[in-house]
């Protein structure tokens, strides 16, 4: 290994580097010797850019949390931002196990064509998030944690921007009935977020949440969220419904304001009103790309040769 990294110029380093499977062989081929330790940390914003779409699930969301907690701009330049991004996505991937063991096997999928979502033979929710849910679970994380870090005033203008989908997810995650932190973390795992505020945070979430849901609602001439009788299934629900794969055609019909037209196809969901209420991206529902095959293990860097 000495003698490959003394021979290697340096662009076909930063290539192997580029080509490794996570951030942990990353730190690993780093702490070999000097030399391979400085092609690191001088290149890490183009090795980073290399890796993260197949290393940082939900990278968009990852790296704005990053720039929440360290009031930065968000760009990953150094060691530091890597391991903390690989810190907070290990958080995430707790929280998603714990979500698995708690909650999916209290499920009730009674009146749903589990075949349809969940494939042929099955009778019930599998035992594991499905790729989508994945996602949304992913992303729905990073938009809390962030909306915790930021200021009040940041906190209500980043929700007035996000679609009705999006809040019907984040209040699933702050429904008064679930734990005393949102499910996975608790404040001492929020880096930059105060404690003693941490359960007054939670509760103003609640409020603004449920606020802007009802502004849309009302945009769309219905009922506000908490007086339809619909969105009391989501927002009264302790059981993450806007999560799973089997609710997603029903979400989508009452956030697009289809669920009482008589003429549901003739709703616009592409116009103004249209793009508060759902907007698919990359790493939304039903994706039909390969989830990342991650494990814990290779989102644990340590800092061993910084």
């Amino acid at each position: 290994m000495n003698w490959f990294s003394r021979s290697l110029p340096p662009e076909l380093t930063i290539q192997v580097f580029s080509n490794l499977d996570s951030f942990h062989d990353v730190l690993a081929l780093a702490a070999v010797n000097k030399r391979l330790h400085a092609t690191w940390t001088e290149n890490v914003p183009q090795i980073y850019r290399a890796l993260a779409p197949r290393c940082v699930p939900c990278e968009k969301y990852a790296r704005q949390t990053l720039a929440d907690q360290e009031q930065s701009s968000g760009l990953v330049t150094t060691p530091e931002d890597v391991k903390t991004l690989m810190d907070n996505a290990q958080a995430v991937e707790r929280g998603m196990v714990r979500l698995e063991e708690e909650v999916i096997p209290t499920i009730d999928v009674r009146g749903f064509d589990t075949q349809k979502y969940y494939g042929a033979d099955s009778h019930c929710h599998p035992s594991e998030l499905t790729a989508g849910e994945r996602r949304r679970f992913r992303r729905t994380y990073y938009l809390l944690w962030s909306l915790m870090l930021v200021s009040p005033e940041q906190r209500n203008s980043r929700i007035e921007q996000l679609p009705l989908k999006h809040l019907y997810l984040v209040y699933a995650f702050i429904h008064p009935e679930h734990y005393a932190a949102p499910i996975g973390l608790d404040h001492t795992a929020w880096r930059g977020i105060d404690a003693n505020r941490f359960q007054d945070i939670i509760v103003e979430l609640r409020d603004m949440v449920t606020h802007r849901a009802d502004q849309i609602h009302e945009m769309q001439g219905h009922r506000t969220a908490m007086e339809s009788g619909f969105a009391r299934m989501f927002f009264e629900s302790a059981k993450f419904r806007a999560l799973w794969d089997h609710w997603q055609d029903i979400l989508r019909a009452r956030c697009e304001s289809r669920w009482f037209a008589e003429d549901p196809d003739s709703i616009d969901g592409q116009g103004e009103i249209g793009a508060l209420a759902w907007v698919d991206s990359e790493d939304e529902d039903f994706c039909t790309g390969p989830e990342l095959g991650l494990r814990l293990e290779d989102l644990a860097i340590s800092t061993s040769g910084d």
